[in-house]
């Protein structure tokens, strides 16, 4: 069977035009579908509807589809799997990059940091920045190091943790915006990493980061840790990895 991809990137980006909740499923629902169908060779063209929603609404970019796409693709078989982590590639590099910014590994795993939590995805290092793609949750204030109890007050802290991990994620997305790439996955900043801490199975650094709120500007410390998946029968490149991560750091630092 053809699939016409130009003809349901049309209806979905129609969908999405119309900017209510309705309307965004429907365009989620066609692209679950469309990736479910079309094969590896296809998804630069795939790709395209993502590239074409940024171009259109810059506002929301790729990022507030990417978000939507993924929770909908929880339940994944492996080749839709490795369909996204094509989509993924494709998408960084063609779009996402600054300038003078290179991809130097990427793999399989997962990233934890204070306020997001990344998993079932693919990590892109750079020499500017680390980019998590996947499905993300925002931590709560108990994964943070905090203590939450069921009382008004402990809800109350746990809903501002969160609200301030949001906030933070679109003080990162800015710079993206302001030179006019496309937003696609998660980044975290590496310039000026401290605490760097290389163990048997991950890579954790800390990073601190200036938010606005209102306004006004305020810093906060990240605690970012990589944890690359295992590599069944092939210890060496998980090494290679943990060496990578380790190294792009301690330059960065």
């Amino acid at each position: 069977m053809v699939i016409n991809i130009e003809n349901i990137k049309k209806q979905i980006l129609d969908f999405l035009s119309k900017k209510d909740m309705k309307n965004n499923k429907k365009a989620l629902k066609l692209l679950v579908d469309l990736i479910r169908s079309i094969e590896i060779k296809d998804i630069p063209q795939f790709g395209e509807i993502f590239a074409d929603f940024a171009r259109k609404d810059p506002k929301r970019s790729a990022n507030n589809l990417y978000t939507g796409f993924q929770m909908w693709l929880r339940k994944r078989s492996q080749p839709t799997q490795e369909k996204l982590y094509e989509l993924d590639r494709y998408l960084i590099e063609k779009y996402c990059l600054f300038e003078g910014e290179t991809i130097s590994d990427s793999f399989y795993g997962d990233l934890l940091e204070t306020y997001l939590h990344v998993s079932k995805g693919q990590i892109f290092l750079t020499n500017q920045r680390i980019i998590a793609c996947g499905l993300s949750y925002l931590t709560s204030i108990v994964k943070a190091g905090m203590t939450a109890t069921p009382t008004k007050y402990g809800y109350a802290k746990e809903n501002a943790h969160q609200m301030k991990g949001i906030t933070i994620r679109e003080s990162l997305f800015k710079p993206a915006f302001e030179s006019g790439i496309m937003t696609y996955g998660f980044p975290f900043p590496i310039r000026n990493a401290y605490k760097i801490k290389r163990g048997k199975s991950k890579v954790q650094y800390t990073i601190n980061v200036e938010y606005e709120t209102q306004g006004k500007f305020y810093d906060a410390e990240l605690n970012v840790k990589v944890t690359p998946d295992k590599i069944k029968g092939d210890k060496v490149r998980k090494e290679e990895i943990l060496n990578n991560l380790e190294k792009t750091l301690i330059k960065n630092q």
